[in-house]
Protein backbone atom coordinates (compact mmCIF):
# COMPACT_ATOMS: atom_id res chain seq x y z
CA UNK A 1 0.00 0.00 0.00
CA UNK A 2 1.54 3.43 -0.65
CA UNK A 3 -0.13 6.70 0.67
CA UNK A 4 0.85 10.29 1.32
CA UNK A 5 3.24 10.99 4.33
CA UNK A 6 3.87 13.27 6.77
CA UNK A 7 7.20 13.70 8.67
CA UNK A 8 6.18 15.43 12.26
CA UNK A 9 9.59 17.29 13.24
CA UNK A 10 8.54 17.47 16.85
CA UNK A 11 7.59 13.69 17.05
CA UNK A 12 3.60 14.34 18.36
CA UNK A 13 2.24 11.25 16.85
CA UNK A 14 -1.33 10.40 17.63
CA UNK A 15 -1.64 6.79 19.72
CA UNK A 16 -2.17 4.25 16.61
CA UNK A 17 -5.62 2.88 18.05
CA UNK A 18 -7.42 6.23 17.97
CA UNK A 19 -5.63 9.09 19.89
CA UNK A 20 -6.58 12.20 17.79
CA UNK A 21 -4.14 14.75 17.09
CA UNK A 22 -4.60 18.30 15.36
CA UNK A 23 -1.66 20.36 14.15
CA UNK A 24 -1.03 23.22 11.97
CA UNK A 25 0.51 23.10 8.25
CA UNK A 26 2.85 26.43 6.90
CA UNK A 27 4.81 24.58 4.42
CA UNK A 28 3.41 24.79 0.89
CA UNK A 29 3.95 21.42 -0.19
CA UNK A 30 2.28 19.34 2.79
CA UNK A 31 -0.17 21.70 2.84
CA UNK A 32 -1.12 20.69 -0.84
CA UNK A 33 -0.73 17.32 0.51
CA UNK A 34 -3.21 17.29 3.06
CA UNK A 35 -5.78 18.87 0.80
CA UNK A 36 -4.93 16.32 -2.11
CA UNK A 37 -5.74 13.27 0.47
CA UNK A 38 -8.71 14.87 1.37
CA UNK A 39 -10.80 14.46 4.93
CA UNK A 40 -11.54 10.74 5.18
CA UNK A 41 -8.32 9.88 3.49
CA UNK A 42 -5.01 8.10 4.83
CA UNK A 43 -1.74 9.43 5.44
CA UNK A 44 1.30 7.96 7.12
CA UNK A 45 2.39 10.31 10.23
CA UNK A 46 5.99 9.57 11.25
CA UNK A 47 9.14 11.24 12.80
CA UNK A 48 12.24 13.01 11.81
CA UNK A 49 15.28 10.47 12.74
CA UNK A 50 17.38 12.73 15.47
CA UNK A 51 20.32 11.05 14.63
CA UNK A 52 20.47 12.39 10.88
CA UNK A 53 17.48 14.39 10.15
CA UNK A 54 16.27 11.41 7.97
CA UNK A 55 12.77 9.99 7.54
CA UNK A 56 12.13 7.29 10.24
CA UNK A 57 10.18 4.65 8.80
CA UNK A 58 8.03 3.78 11.58
CA UNK A 59 5.37 5.68 12.47
CA UNK A 60 1.12 5.75 12.41
CA UNK A 61 -1.40 5.58 9.40
CA UNK A 62 -4.16 7.83 10.25
CA UNK A 63 -7.07 8.74 9.09
CA UNK A 64 -7.80 12.68 8.23
CA UNK A 65 -11.09 13.71 10.47
CA UNK A 66 -11.27 17.68 9.29
CA UNK A 67 -8.76 20.17 7.62
CA UNK A 68 -9.92 23.99 7.84
CA UNK A 69 -8.10 27.23 7.89
CA UNK A 70 -8.05 29.66 10.55
CA UNK A 71 -5.77 32.11 12.44
CA UNK A 72 -2.48 31.18 13.50
CA UNK A 73 -1.57 31.27 17.04
CA UNK A 74 -0.84 35.08 18.07
CA UNK A 75 -2.76 36.13 15.15
CA UNK A 76 -0.06 35.86 12.73
CA UNK A 77 -1.64 35.17 9.19
CA UNK A 78 -3.43 32.13 8.44
CA UNK A 79 -3.02 28.40 8.22
CA UNK A 80 -4.33 25.19 7.33
CA UNK A 81 -5.01 23.05 9.96
CA UNK A 82 -5.90 19.41 10.09
CA UNK A 83 -7.45 16.79 13.05
CA UNK A 84 -5.88 12.98 12.37
CA UNK A 85 -7.07 9.84 14.46
CA UNK A 86 -4.21 7.13 14.57
CA UNK A 87 -5.50 3.84 12.86
CA UNK A 88 -2.10 1.17 13.16
CA UNK A 89 1.54 1.24 13.92
CA UNK A 90 3.11 0.41 10.39
CA UNK A 91 6.59 0.54 8.68
CA UNK A 92 6.91 1.79 5.20
CA UNK A 93 9.77 0.02 2.58
CA UNK A 94 10.55 3.50 1.50
CA UNK A 95 9.83 7.32 0.28
CA UNK A 96 8.86 9.15 -2.78
CA UNK A 97 8.71 12.50 -2.93
CA UNK A 98 6.41 13.40 -5.74
CA UNK A 99 4.35 16.52 -7.77
CA UNK A 100 1.42 16.03 -5.19
CA UNK A 101 3.10 15.21 -2.15
CA UNK A 102 5.54 12.82 -0.22
CA UNK A 103 4.45 8.89 -0.84
CA UNK A 104 5.10 6.70 1.70
CA UNK A 105 6.06 3.33 -0.07
CA UNK A 106 4.89 -0.45 0.97
CA UNK A 107 3.28 0.61 3.75
CA UNK A 108 2.88 -2.82 6.20
CA UNK A 109 1.29 -3.24 9.42
CA UNK A 110 3.71 -3.75 12.92
CA UNK A 111 2.40 -5.96 15.90
CA UNK A 112 4.26 -4.58 18.43
CA UNK A 113 3.24 -7.73 20.59
CA UNK A 114 4.04 -10.09 18.54
CA UNK A 115 7.70 -8.55 17.88
CA UNK A 116 8.09 -8.33 21.80
CA UNK A 117 7.72 -12.25 21.90
CA UNK A 118 9.99 -12.27 19.15
CA UNK A 119 12.79 -10.69 21.23
CA UNK A 120 12.43 -7.27 19.97
CA UNK A 121 13.06 -4.99 23.11
CA UNK A 122 9.65 -2.01 21.45
CA UNK A 123 8.51 0.59 23.51
CA UNK A 124 5.84 2.49 21.60
CA UNK A 125 5.73 6.31 22.87
CA UNK A 126 3.23 7.22 19.93
CA UNK A 127 0.59 9.17 22.16
CA UNK A 128 2.34 10.14 25.13
CA UNK A 129 5.77 12.09 25.99
CA UNK A 130 8.01 11.12 28.49
CA UNK A 131 8.78 13.80 31.38
CA UNK A 132 11.27 11.52 33.20
CA UNK A 133 12.16 7.99 35.02
CA UNK A 134 14.45 5.94 38.03
CA UNK A 135 15.33 3.25 38.60
CA UNK A 136 14.68 0.77 41.67
CA UNK A 137 16.65 -2.77 42.95
CA UNK A 138 16.28 -4.28 45.79
CA UNK A 139 18.63 -4.84 48.84
CA UNK A 140 20.48 -8.22 46.83
CA UNK A 141 20.33 -5.72 43.23
CA UNK A 142 18.87 -9.09 41.89
CA UNK A 143 15.15 -7.49 41.11
CA UNK A 144 15.54 -3.89 39.06
CA UNK A 145 12.87 -2.00 37.63
CA UNK A 146 12.68 0.89 35.22
CA UNK A 147 9.99 2.92 35.17
CA UNK A 148 9.40 6.16 32.40
CA UNK A 149 6.66 8.67 33.10
CA UNK A 150 5.18 11.07 31.51
CA UNK A 151 1.61 12.41 29.79
CA UNK A 152 -0.48 11.51 27.31
CA UNK A 153 -1.07 14.22 24.62
CA UNK A 154 -4.76 14.07 23.79
CA UNK A 155 -5.74 14.24 27.80
CA UNK A 156 -2.73 15.42 29.74
CA UNK A 157 -3.24 12.36 32.02
CA UNK A 158 -0.25 10.68 34.04
CA UNK A 159 1.48 7.69 32.50
CA UNK A 160 3.87 5.17 33.12
CA UNK A 161 5.69 2.17 31.78
CA UNK A 162 7.48 -0.18 33.91
CA UNK A 163 10.50 -2.66 32.66
CA UNK A 164 11.66 -5.54 34.75
CA UNK A 165 15.62 -6.35 33.96
CA UNK A 166 15.60 -9.16 37.02
CA UNK A 167 18.87 -10.13 37.44
CA UNK A 168 19.47 -9.25 33.63
CA UNK A 169 22.30 -5.97 34.58
CA UNK A 170 23.61 -4.33 37.43
CA UNK A 171 21.89 -1.43 38.88
CA UNK A 172 24.11 0.84 37.62
CA UNK A 173 23.25 -0.12 33.88
CA UNK A 174 19.90 -0.42 34.20
CA UNK A 175 19.90 3.77 35.38
CA UNK A 176 22.12 4.06 31.73
CA UNK A 177 19.58 2.32 30.00
CA UNK A 178 16.94 4.40 31.86
CA UNK A 179 18.34 7.51 30.67
CA UNK A 180 18.89 5.98 26.94
CA UNK A 181 14.99 4.97 26.70
CA UNK A 182 13.84 8.88 28.09
CA UNK A 183 16.85 10.57 25.05
CA UNK A 184 15.55 7.92 22.67
CA UNK A 185 11.57 8.62 23.31
CA UNK A 186 11.71 12.24 23.46
CA UNK A 187 13.37 12.38 20.15
CA UNK A 188 11.80 10.00 18.04
CA UNK A 189 8.43 8.34 19.49
CA UNK A 190 9.96 4.07 19.22
CA UNK A 191 12.33 3.13 21.74
CA UNK A 192 15.12 0.53 21.28
CA UNK A 193 13.22 -0.34 18.17
CA UNK A 194 14.95 -2.82 15.79
CA UNK A 195 11.78 -3.85 13.15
Amino acid sequence: MNVFALPIVNGVLPRPDGGILQGVFLDPYFSRMILNAGVGGEIFIFPISSEDNGLYPVGVLARIEDIWKDTLPGGNGTGLFARVIGRESCKARNFDFTEKGLMAVGIEKLDFQKMRNEGYPIICGAGWHPRGGYTTFDSDRKNIEITIYGFEYETGKEVAIVGRLNGEIEPEKAHTVEHAIIRSLKTTPYALQKP
